[in-house]
């Protein structure tokens, strides 16, 4: 059993790995993080979410250390409140963004910009999003024309059924200069060219002075495969996908129902070949 967790480092995915269906933080898990850092270990968050909408963890979550955003497309200090680091799309993602409108109606865009979100064509599964990442007060409804450049991401909600036909409609175009991934059951996104979770935390360690550390990081879904990858020790919730499951080092018994991180807590602290 350790009794000092100086030079670990414990990066969480959030929604569906640290937050519940409620997306309300337990405090079972709560408490165990601040049992993690009070040994000496860092605390950071890897997240979809724009800051606008993961801040509200914030007061409660204390990060140590910059946290990763946006998919990896910002590295942002919640001290200083500013980025760090960010990798912007290019420009002409807006076509691809028009292409897909137009091809798919039913689906809704958004724009995820370093202050403000904008909206398009808002269905059912974005108002769900807004609701759950509490942004509905914040993000401002536009047409794709009027939303200037400088765009971090791009998040399309749809309906579960129609992911696999978007998903093998962007594979037929062969675009170039963006990566793809699915963030959810019903949410596909738009990233820079090799950005991803696991590129922020490689940048982490090499440019932000946590080299030497060791890292664990849990996640369940698609968009956290890169950063397991990288991190000396990897884990996910019980209710993970399959490929997360085999991509994990520790499939954790509990889900993020259950208090998974809590659980990963105790395991560093008790296991001596780590």
């Amino acid at each position: 059993m350790k009794t000092n967790l100086d030079g670990y480092l414990l990066i969480t995915d959030m929604d569906g790995t640290l937050l519940p269906a409620s997306k309300i933080l337990s405090e079972k898990d709560i408490s165990a993080i601040t049992k993690f850092r009070s040994m000496g270990g860092k605390f950071s968050i890897a997240t979809g979410r724009s800051y606008e909408s993961a801040r509200q963890y914030f007061d409660d979550l204390h990060p140590d250390m910059p946290i990763i955003l946006c998919n990896g497309g910002v590295i942002y200090d919640c001290d200083k409140k500013k980025a760090l680091w960010s990798k912007k799309l290019p420009s002409d993602t807006r076509q691809i963004v028009s292409e897909l409108l137009e091809a798919f109606p039913e689906i809704s865009a958004e724009i995820n910009m370093e202050n403000v979100i904008y909206v398009i064509a808002e269905n059912e599964q974005e108002r769900y999003h807004m609701r759950i990442s509490c942004t509905e007060d914040i993000a401002v409804h536009a047409q794709l024309s009027d939303i200037p450049d400088g765009w971090f991401k791009v998040l399309f909600a749809m309906p579960e059924e129609l992911v696999p036909k978007v998903v093998e409609f962007v594979a037929s175009k062969k675009y170039s200069g963006v990566d793809f991934v699915i963030s959810s059951k019903t949410f596909y996104e738009i990233l820079p060219t090799n950005i991803s979770k696991g590129t922020a935390l490689e940048k982490l360690r090499s440019d932000f002075g946590f080299d030497k550390y060791k890292i664990t990081a849990a996640g369940d879904y698609d968009n956290d495969l890169t950063m397991l990858k990288t991190a000396d020790l990897s884990a996910c919730p019980s209710s993970a996908q399959d490929i997360v499951k085999r991509s994990s080092d520790v499939v954790l018994r509990s889900s993020c129902e259950e208090n998974a991180i809590a659980e990963l807590v105790e395991y560093i602290i008790n296991n001596d070949n780590f």
